[in-house]
C-alpha cells in the first residue's frame, strides 16, 4: 500500500525504515496561509509511527 502523509497543521516526526523526517509542518493553523507538507511512502517500505 503507498502512504501519502499530509501534515495539515502542527509538525511530525515520521520515520520509514532507516529514514527519518524530523519537524515536518510549518503551519500551526489549517486556517494559515501556507500549503500544507506531504510526505509520499512507496508501498515498498514499512512504517513506524
Amino acid at each position: 500500500m503507498n502512504l501519502c502523509l499530509v501534515i495539515l497543521s502542527g509538525k511530525a516526526d515520521i520515520h520509514v525504515e532507516d529514514e527519518e523526517f524530523y519537524n515536518l509542518g510549518d503551519r500551526m493553523s489549517v486556517f494559515e496561509d501556507l500549503k500544507p507538507h506531504a510526505l509520499y511512502v512507496p508501498n515498498n517500505h514499512n512504517n513506524n509511527h
